[in-house]
């Protein structure tokens, strides 16, 4: 029995595929190797039931997570899933990799994530290429769930907010300058818990303000994380991710405006990898 990964920080979707050929996905609890350590893992891992009856049964395990992005911190994620996954061999591997499988195939592009968190590589039709982008949340993550947050809320407690967007902002969340600080810069999760507003977005979508804040965090992507991925012709732009599924006319109008063309848009690889794992089987 093979199990395949694709982990995003907030959640993580499973393919079971069996000895017989049958196909069984699963979703989970997300983690992310540079804020879990590979206890925290593990106890991530063993609190879902679904994984939980697979445990004993796998044998092989490819993991494609969000964070594994060095040695490193794709050895984190490899001993976290070792300790739950008891007799299955563990390949851990970058999102940007799976992401890169699903979009792309065996064809060279570029493949980027917007989601929770964002990146983007040059894929040469077999392995996604280092990029200078993935510096997290923090330092980056141009256009995701994480930055979009981030921008409703400080535009928010700064009073840069338009007058009826900010009553409606509070009307659902009630926000206080003190809990934003105690949930950024005291609790865990900071970057899940900012990406949690980017449904206010969608649910404002027509608002002029809102079209600009979606089209500064697309255009700061392609400025910054598409832009200076030198290939050795023209490719097209491929996406995946939450984000980028949710808002694609945004996005591709950016993508125009900037002379990036956008390709596929999937909402999650899970499928993609599914059917490439399947061809090499």
């Amino acid at each position: 029995m093979l199990l395949i990964a694709d982990g995003g920080s907030t959640k993580a979707d499973w393919a079971v595929l069996e000895d017989n050929g049958q196909v069984r996905l699963l979703s989970s609890e997300g983690f992310n190797p540079n804020q879990h350590d590979a206890q925290q893992i593990a106890l991530k891992l063993a609190g879902d039931p679904a994984l939980m009856a697979l445990a004993e049964q796998v044998i092989s395990v490819r993991y494609f997570g969000s964070g594994c992005s060095s040695p490193e911190l794709k050895a984190i994620a490899g001993a976290g899933l070792r300790a739950f996954f008891k007799h299955a061999s563990i390949e851990v591997d970058h999102d940007v990799q799976a992401a890169a499988l699903a979009v792309c195939g065996n064809t060279p592009g570029i493949a980027c994530i917007l989601g929770t968190g964002s990146n983007a590589c040059y894929f040469d039709g077999r392995h996604a290429q280092p990029a200078r982008s993935g510096l997290g949340y923090i330092l980056g993550d141009e256009g995701s769930g994480t930055w979009f947050g981030k921008r409703l809320v400080t535009r928010y407690l700064y009073g840069l907010m338009p007058d009826d967007l900010s009553r409606e902002f509070d009307k659902h969340y009630a926000l206080t300058r003190d809990e934003v600080i105690r949930r950024v810069y005291r609790e865990s999760g900071a970057n899940n818990w900012l990406a949690s507003f980017a449904p206010f977005l969608s649910m404002h979508r027509e608002h002029p303000w809102i079209l600009e804040t979606l089209d500064a965090g697309f255009a700061e992507f392609f400025e910054l994380c598409v832009r200076p991925i030198q290939v050795p012709t023209p490719l097209p732009v491929h996406f995946v991710g939450s984000i980028a599924h949710a808002f694609q006319p945004e996005l591709i109008r950016t993508g125009a405006r900037l002379g990036q063309p956008v390709g596929t848009i999937l909402q999650k690889p899970i499928e993609g990898l599914v059917r490439h794992f399947r061809q090499l089987h």
